[in-house]
């Protein structure tokens, strides 16, 4: 464009030399003033480098002059004097505005690009504030918190799920501080909720484990199982509460209702028991998994505004912890609450000691549809004397069952000492 700009600006010189007679109405001034035009554009639009676009002006300023000396007859030295200096005023004047439109130009650019970048930061940061949100707490009760835009926290509302059962929301008034993080989370609210299954489960002999450790070894262990269980949770719906030491917290049905929460949480500790043999197989370990679970009513939610997690509190969530410590190794112990919840023909049980006032049951295998029992875990010789029972670590064993009784047994020495009478499929 520039040289197409320079070439149409010489067009009255090679009309002069065609003939005078074309050119009668171009004056000297209005030639010069053409050529100004042209450099001014050549500076101020045309898009090039400054040292390309001196020297295309500077070429075009010393070739305009020299086929004005050509072909001007009437050159004095003092005009001639003028117009160079005009045409050095014309580039000092052009390479300025030049000049300075690249630096407010760079000087744009640059704010876009920080702008852009600090959005993205801020966007980076956004989502791992929400990745770290959802990670201590479910993500229904995050998302409810962080849209949570109610003006009226000091009432008792009462609102109705689904399944028509009651929710029971209790609030505490907010600070009148609005930059206190308790504008943002509320420093006490609580859900009531009914039929949820809560799971503990903890580490049998974690303590030998620990004793020829070091703490990071023993964390990097700890990291490795408690990992594989969070994957456990995923897969079975259940929802992580948090981990006590070498115990393992979770429940199912809370936050959010599930009619099947029983039977999620005992696929859970049967997983578990069933990830914990591997555990032990890929680290050359010798622990096992003992799980309580029990059913009933939960408070759930987050107290506190520094530090804060989703938990739930009942009295039922201490019996769960009861039912786990007075578990067996490698099987999972269950409330009388909880069976109720488990759907027939799916799973053998055996009776077990009463806890505060309540049958418990303990699981002993999962019966597949072909009829067979799968049974999870090892058998604890502080439990079972020197009698030998389960002992999946080396293989599962099966038996079949028909008709809602066991009627074969494949492995003579399975249950040996334990009357098959013991052995109770749900019904």
């Amino acid at each position: 464009m520039s040289v197409t700009l320079m070439l149409v600006s010489l067009l009255p010189y090679a009309l002069h030399y065609r003939g005078p007679e074309l050119i009668e109405d171009f004056s000297a001034v209005a030639v010069l003033a053409t050529c100004i035009e042209v450099l001014l554009l050549i500076y101020t639009v045309i898009p090039l480098p400054l040292y390309l676009t001196v020297a295309m002006t500077t070429l075009y300023s010393i070739s305009s002059e020299l086929l004005n000396a050509l072909l001007t007859v009437d050159n004095d030295v003092r005009r001639v004097s003028v117009r160079i200096g005009l045409h050095i005023c014309i580039h000092l004047i052009g390479a300025h505005i030049m000049i300075m439109t690249q630096v407010r130009m760079r000087g744009t650019f640059m704010s876009i690009g920080q702008s852009l970048l600090v959005r993205r930061q801020l966007e980076l940061e956004k989502a791992l504030k929400e990745k770290m949100i959802h990670s201590v707490m479910p993500p229904k009760v995050s998302d409810w918190l962080m849209k949570e835009t109610l003006a009226d926290d000091n009432e008792e509302s009462m609102h109705y799920r689904e399944d028509g059962a009651i929710l029971r929301t209790v609030s505490s008034p907010r600070p009148s501080h609005t930059s206190d993080i308790t504008t943002i989370f509320r420093p006490f609210n609580m859900h009531g909720m009914d039929n949820v299954s809560i799971l503990f489960a903890d580490i049998v002999g974690f303590t030998k484990m620990s004793s020829n450790k070091t703490a990071e070894q023993l964390v990097g262990l700890l990291n490795d199982l408690f990992g594989r269980f969070d994957d456990l949770c995923t897969k079975n719906g259940c929802e992580k509460i948090s981990t006590l030491g070498d115990c393992y917290y979770s429940v199912c049905g809370c936050p959010e209702p599930k009619p099947d929460h029983a039977e999620r949480c005992v696929n859970m500790g049967l997983d578990m028991i069933h990830a914990i043999q591997e555990f032990d197989a890929d680290t050359n370990e010798d622990v096992n998994m003992r799980v309580g679970i029990h059913t009933g009513k939960v408070l759930c939610g987050i107290v506190g505004t520094k530090r804060f997690k989703f938990d739930v509190w009942s009295n039922d969530v201490t019996l769960a912890n009861q039912m786990e410590s007075t578990g067996r190794p490698g099987q999972v112990h269950v409330s009388e609450a909880t069976l109720k919840f488990l759907p027939k023909n799916t799973y053998i049980t055996q009776e077990g000691p009463v806890v505060k006032d309540l049958k418990t049951h303990f699981i002993l295998g999962l019966v597949r549809r072909t009829g067979d029992l799968e049974i999870h875990g090892k058998a604890d010789e502080e439990h079972y004397g020197t009698q030998k029972h389960l002992n999946s670590k080396k293989e599962i064993k099966k038996f079949r069952v028909r008709e809602h009784e066991l009627w074969e047994i494949e492995d003579a020495h399975f249950l040996n000492g334990l009357e098959p009478a013991h052995l109770q499929q749900r019904e």
